[in-house]
C-alpha cells in the first residue's frame, strides 16, 4: 500500500516500479470490487456495468499522461489510492466484525437508542446502500479527474479512446442478456474475465504511449471475451451448453491470464530497451537512481 509512496520519498521511482505497480494494483482492485459486490448483495445484473470496468479510473489516469502529460494519481491533491485503500479496508473489517446482514441495518436504526438521526435519514436506507453511494463516489470522483483535462485537450480523441471501455460494457452486457452460463452460474469467472478485458486494453494503451504509437479501443482481449457468448449461441440445446460453456469459460480466463501478463512483460520490455542501463532484477543504490 505504501510501496509507490516510499519510492517518491526515497527519489528512486521509475517507469519501470510504476508498471509493476500498476499490475498488482489492476487485479486487486478488480477483487475489492468482487468482496464488495458480495458484502452488499447486489444482484449481478446491476453489477455487470461496473465490475467489467471497475479501473475506469486507472484507465483515465493513463488517458490524461498520453494526451496531456500529466500524471496524477490523486483526486483534488487531497484524496490518492492510500486513502482510497484504507476506506476500503475499514468497510471490510466493518463487514468482518459485524457480518455481512449487518449492512442489512438500516442506518437510522443503528442510530436510534441516541435520537441521534432520528428523521433526518429514511428509514429504508441501509448501511450497504451507503457503502454503494461511497464507493460510487470515490468510482467517479478519480474517473472524473483524468477525464476533465483529456476533454479539455481534445474530445475527440477522448470519445474514440472511451471507446474501450463501452466496448467492455457491452460485451459484458450481451453475457447477461444471454444469460450466459458464466453470468448465470460461474459469476466470480465472469467477473475475472471481463477485468482482465479492461486491465488488458488498460496496459495497451500503456504500451501505446511509450511507443507513440496509436491506441486501439478494441483488441484481442475483446475478442476472447465474446467467446462465451459465441458457444452460447451456437449450442443446439441446454445439455450441450452445460458441457460445453464451462470448458469455454475456464479456457478464456486461462487466455485472459496470459494476455496480462504477457502485456506487462511487453510493457516492462519497451522500458528496458529505452534504458540499457536498466536491469529488471538488478536493485541499484538509492542515489544512482533518478527519479524519471
Amino acid at each position: 500500500m505504501m510501496d509507490g509512496q516510499r519510492a517518491r520519498r526515497l527519489k528512486c521511482g521509475s517507469p519501470i516500479g510504476r508498471i509493476v505497480d500498476e499490475a498488482g494494483d489492476a487485479m486487486q482492485y478488480s477483487v475489492i470490487a468482487l468482496v464488495l459486490g458480495y458484502i452488499t448483495k447486489i444482484e449481478p445484473g446491476w453489477l455487470c456495468l461496473g465490475y467489467a470496468i471497475i479501473n475506469l479510473p486507472m484507465f483515465c489516469m493513463e488517458m490524461s499522461y498520453m494526451m496531456c502529460g500529466t500524471l496524477k494519481i490523486t483526486a483534488n491533491d487531497d484524496l490518492g489510492p492510500i486513502e482510497v485503500e484504507i476506506i476500503v479496508a475499514t468497510i471490510f473489517l466493518a463487514a468482518g466484525f459485524f457480518g455481512i446482514s449487518g449492512l442489512e441495518h438500516s442506518v437510522q436504526s443503528s442510530f436510534a437508542a441516541e435520537g441521534m438521526i432520528h428523521g433526518l435519514v429514511p428509514e429504508s436506507l441501509l448501511w450497504k446502500h451507503s457503502v454503494i453511494v461511497l464507493a460510487l463516489f470515490l468510482y467517479t470522483l478519480f474517473s472524473l479527474e483524468g477525464l476533465s483535462s483529456c476533454f479539455a485537450k481534445d474530445p475527440k480523441k477522448t470519445l474514440y479512446n472511451l471507446l474501450c471501455p463501452a466496448i467492455t460494457i457491452a460485451i459484458a452486457s450481451l453475457s447477461g442478456l444471454f444469460q450466459t452460463e458464466t453470468y448465470s452460474e460461474q459469476f466470480v469467472v465472469f467477473h475475472l474475465v471481463h477485468s482482465f478485458s479492461f486491465n488488458i486494453s488498460s496496459y495497451r494503451l500503456m504500451i501505446a504511449n511509450m511507443t507513440k504509437t496509436d491506441f486501439l479501443p478494441i483488441g484481442v482481449e475483446n475478442l476472447v471475451a465474446l467467446v462465451p457468448i459465441f458457444v452460447h449461441v451456437t449450442c443446439a440445446n441446454k445439455l450441450e451448453r452445460v458441457a460445453l460453456e464451462p470448458l469455454a469459460n475456464y479456457t478464456c480466463l486461462l487466455l485472459m491470464v496470459i494476455l496480462f501478463y504477457g502485456h506487462f512483460a511487453m510493457l516492462s520490455m519497451q522500458f528496458l530497451a529505452r534504458n540499457p542501463d536498466r536491469k529488471f532484477f538488478t536493485i541499484k543504490a538509492i542515489e544512482n537512481i533518478k527519479t524519471n
